[in-house]
């Protein structure tokens, strides 16, 4: 199968057509960090650029694109260039899957199903959120993964608090911020199903931990080298604005399509998670 992958250079993307490579005939795309990955081949676009956009995919004729770019959180990227994608797909006739994001959810609750209506308070999950609109519109797939983590790499979201902590520097980490951190292994596996099975629909992603920023940044603490004395307990309350204060999901539906739960925290830290436990 051709298949084309969006930000291929990033987190996600990265480990994802590594996944793939194996075997698909894969393509990414990357915007500013290219990288050479055996099997697959890069393509610098910006997908804001609707007739650079066009013409890659007209020439790849993918059957499949997964799509996680988002450049930096870059509203055109999320929002333009999405339906600059989709409307590629309309002479290539690929099935699309979209990687979105919890953060859709306005975070009163906690606990949200497929079925939770999303009500965005950030303006990176109301970007998400009207992408996801197109591509419902469109036929496609919607997966909303939580916090990404990884052992042996920095997740974005990570960067900061290392920077600071390795200075010698205390980060408050938020106490009342509550996500379902989710190990990237299972994002890809997820999306690898998804790209075999040819499924639609809305697809949650997350761990089964309901855990602070805080509790997670402790938990990761000795996979990453961080000192626990520098991450701090602190509030949303410090932070630039308001924030969802739990966005933790249920995901039955994605673990009963892999026959097998999402991985905690602890099992990847302590080293026991790997693709041929399953469910244990």
């Amino acid at each position: 199968m051709r298949v084309l992958v969006t930000g291929g250079s990033g987190f996600a993307g990265l480990r994802l057509v590594q996944s793939l490579t194996p075997s698909h005939d894969v393509s990414f795309t990357f915007l500013t960090h290219p990288v050479l990955i055996r099997g697959a081949v890069g393509h610098r676009l910006d997908l804001r650029d609707r007739a650079a956009t066009r013409e890659l995919v007209r020439a790849l004729a993918p059957h499949a694109i997964l799509h996680l770019a988002s450049a930096d959180r870059d509203r055109a990227t999320i929002v333009e260039g999405t339906g600059h994608l989709l409307r590629a797909c309309e002479a290539t006739r690929s099935r699309f899957i979209f990687v979105s994001s919890d953060l859709v959810f306005d975070g009163e609750r906690g606990g949200y199903g497929e079925d939770a209506e999303p009500r965005p308070i950030l303006p990176y999950g109301r970007a998400k959120r009207e992408a996801e609109l197109q591509v419902l519109g469109a036929g496609g797939a919607i997966v909303r993964p939580s916090l990404l983590y990884a052992v042996d790499a920095l997740p974005p979201w990570a960067r900061a608090v290392d920077e600071a902590v390795r200075a010698g520097r205390a980060f408050p980490c938020f106490v009342d911020e509550y996500r379902s951190p989710l190990w990237v292994e299972d994002l890809v596996r997820l999306l690898g199903c998804l790209l075999e099975h040819g499924e639609q629909g809305i697809w949650h992603c997350g761990g089964p931990d309901r855990l602070s920023r805080y509790d997670l940044a402790r938990a990761l603490a000795p996979a990453w080298g961080w000192d626990l004395r520098y991450l701090v307990a602190g509030q949303q309350a410090e932070g630039p604005g308001p924030r969802p204060a739990d966005c933790s999901l249920v995901s039955d539906k994605a673990e009963r399509l892999l026959k097998r739960r999402f991985h905690r925290v602890s099992e990847v830290v302590g080293g026991a998670a790997s693709w041929g436990q399953a469910g244990t």
